[in-house]
């Protein structure tokens, strides 16, 4: 995976220039050939088809995305690499002066490491490997991280699916020592516990942190739904800055417990309930369910119709009712006249002609700029068999055909 232009085997594509210049994927269907016996994961020189230098990349065969471009350059793909790509990383982070003890170190593309996700937890980093090219470059990566952030225990949380499609075993584990089993670390102004090795992506979902942050916002005085909650993370965040009660609904158990202790880490165990995503779906079934009419009321402070927030008890079932109720709807007759309004559409004239080309009136089926002389051939009162019945089907030839039937 180290070796230079000269001796690294190449991968020569179908044209030259275009999309491989801007973007990092190289398809299968891009590929004109190789030279030399690359293994699936060895990095490769990638060049056009005028011979013109694209860059160097982990190529696999197995995948339909055969290449991700990791430099531009003609340079070595080795350790020396890796460190500098995770330091630039790194350092971009530092000077950004993220908020929080937890924050994603390094994001595939965006950092030029296609392929590699890592996630920063306080003391902890956790690794995913997406690509057969990364796993194997594992230790080159792991070298890179301690040297950036110092010697910090590395847990590996490989992607199962991703790991299945590119060929290589996914692991899960601590890389050569163990570290904590949960790690807490704060976002803005609350704390969040993170179980390394557990749950989904590598503990919490660290790319919607600002996000969060923002809903938190417009969460004063409000009733907030935080579904597919996961660990609570948004109800956490809405909370904190003044919601007045929050619903929580997840079906994992193990993220129901995460997020039961995330709220009472933070003291909002009593102003947040969990109901069971089978529970919640049930009576969000039933006319007059509390949990249905809890959510026509969360809508309807959104709206601005109940800026306190919605109480338990009948009166806050009854307010959610009325609101639901006054929304105008539109009648059977209305429904009825823009179902024929359609189906007029659909069979209106071309516009040139009498013919039923199915275009002409509608803005998805345009009429001719120009119309034929009448009585002539190029005007027989419908379009020909092949291209007529083509007019009406088709949006993007339509003008094209109509103007070659008639």
């Amino acid at each position: 995976m180290s070796s230079g232009r000269s001796s690294s085997p190449r991968l020569r594509l179908r044209r030259a220039g275009g999309r491989s210049r801007s973007h990092p994927w190289i398809y299968a269907g891009e590929i004109a050939g190789l030279e030399g016996a690359p293994e699936p994961g060895d990095a490769v020189t990638v060049l056009d088809a005028a011979g013109a230098l694209v860059g160097r990349g982990f190529y696999n065969p197995r995948p339909s995305l055969a290449c991700r471009i990791l430099t531009r350059r003609d340079e070595p793909i080795d350790p020396a690499w890796f460190a500098g790509r995770i330091g630039e990383a790194a350092a971009y982070r530092q000077a950004l002066e993220l908020p929080g003890q937890a924050h994603r170190l390094v994001w595939s593309e965006g950092d030029g490491l296609p392929g590699l996700v890592v996630d920063r937890y306080a003391e902890v980093v956790v690794i995913q490997c997406l690509t057969l090219g990364m796993s194997r470059a594992l230790p080159w990566i792991a070298a890179g991280l301690r040297g950036a952030v110092g010697e910090v225990p590395i847990y590996l949380a490989d992607e199962p699916g991703a790991a299945r499609l590119e060929g290589f075993e996914p692991r899960r584990g601590w890389l050569d020592r163990d570290g904590p089993e949960t790690v807490t670390v704060t976002e803005g102004p609350s704390r969040f516990t993170a179980r390394v090795g557990t749950g989904q992506k590598t503990g919490l979902y660290l790319d919607q942190a600002e996000n969060r942050l923002r809903v938190a916002r417009w969460a004063a005085g409000r009733t907030v739904l935080d579904a597919f909650a996961y660990t609570g993370a948004f109800a956490v965040q809405a909370l904190a800055a003044g919601a007045a009660q929050a619903v929580c609904v997840e079906s994992s158990p193990v993220a129901v417990a995460g997020a039961t202790a995330d709220l009472e880490l933070n003291g909002f165990g009593g102003r947040a309930e969990l109901p069971g995503a089978a529970i919640f779906l049930e009576e969000m079934n039933q006319p007059g369910g509390a949990e249905r009419d809890f959510l026509r009321g969360a809508v309807g402070n959104r709206c601005g119709q109940d800026q306190g927030g919605l109480a338990a008890g009948s009166s806050a079932r009854a307010r959610a009712s009325a609101w639901w109720s006054s929304i105008p709807r539109r009648s059977p007759a209305a429904r009825a006249r823009s179902r024929r309004r359609r189906a007029a559409t659909r069979r209106s004239t071309c516009g040139r002609c009498a013919c039923s080309s199915g275009a002409g009136s509608s803005p998805r089926f345009p009429a001719p700029i120009t119309s034929p002389r009448p009585g002539s051939r190029r005007c027989a009162g419908r379009p020909r068999r092949t291209r007529g019945r083509r007019c009406a089907r088709s949006n993007r030839s339509a003008r094209a055909a109509i103007i070659r039937s008639c």
